[in-house]
C-alpha cells in the first residue's frame, strides 16, 4: 500500500505551538535518556537475548510469541518508572523526550522505545490527576516507531507515522495519530477510540475485543481479522486482496471485490455498514466466550 505524505494542517499548527515550549533537553529528559540507556537495557537484556534468537527464525509478523515477549519487556520497563521517579516527569517532559529520539535511534535496542514510551506514559497517567493529554512529536524518525501506546490507558496524540502493532491490547483512553500505521494497528483492543489521520497496513483491527478505531485514510486487507467486538470505520479506499483469509477465523464478507474476515462487531466503509454482527446475549453476559 502506498503511504502518503503528511498534509494535515494540525501537523503545522502543533509543531509550531509545541516547539518553543517542549524542544529542548532540561534535567528530567536526560534523566529519562539515562534510563533507557542503563538501567531499562540491563533490565531487558536477558529478554532481549531471547527476541534475537525468536526473530532467526520467526516469519509471522504478528505472531504469539512476539506478542508475549514484547509485552514481558513492557513489564520490564514498567519497573522503571516507580512513583518517586513518575512524580519528577511531566507531560511535557514526555514531548521533550520523544523529540529526543532521533539521537537514539542507532541503538540495537531502539526498536522498543514503543514499549518504553507506553511504560512512561501510562505509568505517569496512572499517578497523575487530573488526566493529561501526552503528545509525541516522532515526524523526524527515520524509522516509524513500532509499538507504540501499547497496552495504552492514556490520551495521547502523535505527529508522525507509527509502525507494525500500535495500539496493542489498549484498554482505554485515546490515540490520535496524525500520520500513517503500519499493519496491525490496535490488534486486540479492549477499549479507547483510536484514529489515523492517513492510512494503514494490513490486519487492523485484529481480534478486537472493544472500543473504536476511524482511519481517514486507505486501508489494507484482514481488516477485523478475528474481531469479537467493536466497531472500525474506514473513510478511505480499501485494497483490492480478493479472497484473502486470516487463518482460525469463523465469517466471511467481501465486497466489490474486496475481503474481510470477523466473528462480531461493526466495520464502516465511507458511511455505509459493510458489516454488522451483534454478539449474543449470552455471550455478552459470559463475557469469556469468543
Amino acid at each position: 500500500m502506498k503511504l502518503t505524505e503528511i498534509t494535515n494542517e494540525e501537523y503545522a499548527s502543533l509543531e509550531e505551538k509545541n516547539k518553543q515550549k517542549v524542544l529542548h533537553k532540561n534535567s528530567t529528559v536526560e534523566m529519562l535518556v539515562d534510563i533507557f540507556e542503563n538501567e531499562a537495557y540491563y533490565k531487558i537484556k536477558e529478554t532481549l537475548d531471547t527476541l534475537d534468537g525468536l526473530l532467526n527464525t520467526q516469519t509471522i509478523c504478528l505472531s504469539n510469541q512476539l506478542q508475549k515477549i514484547t509485552s514481558e519487556i513492557y513489564s520490564l520497563y514498567l519497573t522503571c518508572f516507580p512513583k518517586k521517579i513518575v512524580n519528577k516527569i511531566r507531560s511535557e517532559d514526555i514531548t521533550a523526550f520523544s523529540s529526543e529520539l532521533i539521537n537514539l535511534q542507532d541503538r540495537d535496542d531502539f526498536f522498543c522505545i514503543g514499549p518504553f514510551l507506553s511504560a512512561i506514559i501510562n505509568q505517569h497517567n496512572s499517578f497523575k490527576k487530573p488526566k493529561e493529554e501526552y503528545l509525541l512529536l516522532i515526524n523526524e524518525l527515520n524509522i516509524p516507531i513500532s509499538g507504540i501506546a501499547w497496552k495504552n490507558t492514556a490520551h495521547v496524540r502523535v505527529i508522525g507515522n507509527v509502525g507494525n502493532s500500535a495500539c496493542y491490547e489498549m484498554t482505554g483512553g485515546s490515540v490520535n495519530i496524525i500520520g500513517n500505521a503500519e499493519d496491525y494497528l490496535g490488534s486486540n483492543v479492549c477499549n479507547g477510540k483510536i484514529r489515523v489521520s492517513g492510512n494503514c497496513g494490513v490486519g487492523c483491527g485484529w481480534e478486537m475485543k472493544n472500543g473504536e478505531i476511524t482511519i481517514d485514510g486507505d486501508v489494507d486487507s484482514l481488516i477485523g481479522a478475528r474481531m469479537i467486538g467493536g466497531r472500525i470505520n474506514i473513510n478511505g479506499e480499501i485494497d483490492e486482496y480478493p479472497h484473502r483469509l486470516a487463518y482460525g477465523t469463523t465469517g466471511l464478507i467481501i465486497y466489490n471485490e474486496k475481503t474481510t474476515t470477523n466473528k462480531y462487531g461493526t466495520i464502516i466503509h465511507k458511511g455505509n455498514v459493510i458489516f454488522q454482527k451483534e454478539k449474543p446475549l449470552y455471550k455478552k453476559i459470559f463475557w469469556w466466550l469468543k
